[in-house]
């Protein structure tokens, strides 16, 4: 039960993976299926934990599929790859609202340089949120990133993203209605994203969060289990509190 086994990744070609016992490890931007018993001969070792690290060492979270599952502890991120709303004086009580929902779930929530400066900044300055959103993606102690709220000009950052970049460090994205090209990314880079709630509406949610938003948040961001059906919620509003 003492010994480590360390794997090394290598990506033959397009098609052919391959993984070999080593000393230490890297890793690329494909994920591999295997479990202890390839690693070990198909020998069991009652006990043994199979962990994966990045090349800085951080611990990579997969589940069975290879979908990336967050953990009490992690850091994650804020973006307003959108509209900049976050950031302006009479909604930034419903950021910090937010914001707190999502640290009450365990995680370390941090700012990117631009995700509060404010509406007209974002708005004049779509350079400036693709530099966030590729930080967030090379940040390699940022394991999820969340966006602040939808808008209708996200199609803008597209010319300053770097494809390279989020390509080789798949993450957790959620987020919804304009934050649909960014998930267009995440789907072209090759992994799965999440369209769902937002910092300002559904985390800041007057009160508490709904329980069936925050079942299916946590199910989804926390759970290696499949989702299941997802039923559909028995209550809703539409009430607009100033």
């Amino acid at each position: 039960n003492d010994k480590v086994y360390e794997v090394k990744f290598e990506q033959k070609d397009l098609v052919t993976k391959v993984y070999e016992v080593k000393l230490d490890i890297s890793n690329d931007t494909t994920l591999f299926d295997f479990s202890k018993t390839d690693i070990t001969g198909d020998k069991e070792l009652p006990g043994a934990k199979l962990k994966v690290t990045d090349k800085e060492g951080n611990p990579i979270s997969t589940d069975k599929d290879g979908n990336l599952v967050l953990k009490k502890g992690d850091t994650v991120c804020t973006v307003s790859s959108s509209w900049g709303g976050a950031g302006d004086a009479d909604l930034r009580f419903r950021y910090e609202i937010g914001k707190k929902r999502l640290e009450e779930m365990g995680l370390n929530v941090i700012e990117m340089p631009h995700t509060l400066a404010g509406s007209q900044f974002v708005y004049e300055n779509p350079q400036a949120r693709a530099a966030d959103l590729n930080a967030a993606f090379a940040n390699t102690e940022i394991k999820a990133i969340f966006s602040c709220i939808g808008g209708s000009d996200s199609v803008r950052m597209l010319p300053y993203l770097d494809w390279d970049i989020i390509k080789a460090n798949p993450k957790i994205y959620m987020g919804y209605s304009d934050s649909t090209i960014t998930h267009l990314i995440c789907h072209k880079a090759g992994f799965t994203s999440f369209y769902g709630p937002s910092i300002l509406a559904e985390f800041a949610e007057n009160n508490k969060m709904f329980e069936y938003t925050k079942h299916w948040v946590e199910k989804v961001l926390f759970s290696p289990a499949p989702l299941g059906t997802i039923e559909p919620c028995k209550e809703y509003t539409d009430d607009y509190v100033p």
